[in-house]
């Protein structure tokens, strides 16, 4: 398990203890509703088998972002799967495809192996090459999905949020256009509806004036009220967000005291996600039957942002 403890650290049982405080948990009851979660589980045949698989950590993980509401867990549990078949971030999960490892060969993506002071996961995402023509967004985004999945069944910790630094020093006005609709729809909305990490900040540094104007007419439309408040653009770099991330947590690309350099973490990061490559391509590849849905209530076709509100009505109903 040295992989593991490599790229995060272990918490403290008080550190612990303080988390589940923060969201009014006892070990009891926490221990107490991974049981039920599980029944609820194996009751909600429209989901993929491996839902029988999971880990107590990952199921924890949902109960404590959901601040201990067992039905708003089994809500986002239902859409975690549910979204497999709503978006390309999900469909080749091989994380060996040479265009894949090509392109995130140029991005600094990785969690920070310690947690900020209060208690929240820190992902950073930095692209290091200035040429657009050589991204795939999508690749992008699929590594962050990829190491936040394995991230959720790590049983070393427990976290109260996560707060998600974006550089964009090396982006040009070509890397914009790059922004589909679709990719930033389909991330925003894993993140703030599906996730179990409670967003704590989404904060971009080294933010070019172009990039401004970018991110307020591209990304914000798609926030939650809350998420807005927690949204940062900052023109310059690492000291202004040292209120937000502690310099102890950062690496010394952000001026901070990790002895850990982003590129040596992401590659850290990137060695456990091909060491996984099985688990990509068998459970985490497995889909929704949605003609075995029974109870409506979960589905997604309530949220009209997916205008899936047909197909999936249709398909249960049939």
């Amino acid at each position: 398990n040295s992989v593991t403890m490599k790229l995060m650290e272990a918490l403290t049982v008080e550190q612990e203890d303080n988390i589940l405080a923060d969201v009014g948990y006892s070990r009891k009851q926490l221990e107490a509703d991974v049981v039920q979660l599980r029944e609820w589980l194996a009751e909600q045949h429209h989901l993929p088998p491996s839902r029988l698989k999971e880990k107590d950590c990952f199921l924890k993980t949902y109960l404590t972002g959901c601040k201990g509401s067992i039905e708003t867990a089994k809500r986002k549990l239902d859409a975690y799967y549910t979204y497999r078949n709503c978006s390309d971030i999900f469909d080749n999960r091989d994380p060996l495809i040479p265009e894949y490892i090509k392109v995130n060969e140029l991005m600094n993506v990785c969690l920070l192996p310690k947690l900020s002071k209060s208690k929240e996961l820190v992902f950073v995402n930095m692209p290091i090459d200035d040429d657009p023509k050589k991204y795939i967004y999508l690749y992008n985004m699929r590594r962050i999905i990829h190491i936040i999945e394995m991230k959720m069944r790590m049983s070393d910790v427990i976290a109260n949020g996560i707060c998600y630094i974006i550089d964009t020093k090396h982006f040009k006005p070509g890397h914009v256009v790059l922004f589909t609709p679709t990719i930033v729809r389909d991330m925003l909305h894993l993140i703030q509806k599906i996730l179990p990490y409670r967003m704590k900040g989404l904060i971009f540094v080294n933010a070019p004036p172009f990039m401004q104007i970018a991110l307020n007419n591209l990304i914000k439309p798609f926030m939650t009220a809350k998420m807005k408040d927690r949204f940062h653009i900052f023109s310059g770099g690492h000291e202004e967000f040292y209120q937000f991330v502690e310099r102890s947590v950062l690496p010394k690309e952000f001026g901070g005291d990790e002895p850990a350099t982003l590129s040596e973490i992401t590659k850290a990061w990137a060695e456990k996600e091909a060491s996984e490559r099985d688990w990509f391509l068998g459970e985490l590849s497995e889909r929704n039957d949605e003609s075995k849905r029974v109870n409506l209530e979960y589905s997604m076709s309530s949220d009209p942002i997916f205008g899936v509100h047909g197909t999936l009505k249709k398909l249960v109903l049939d």
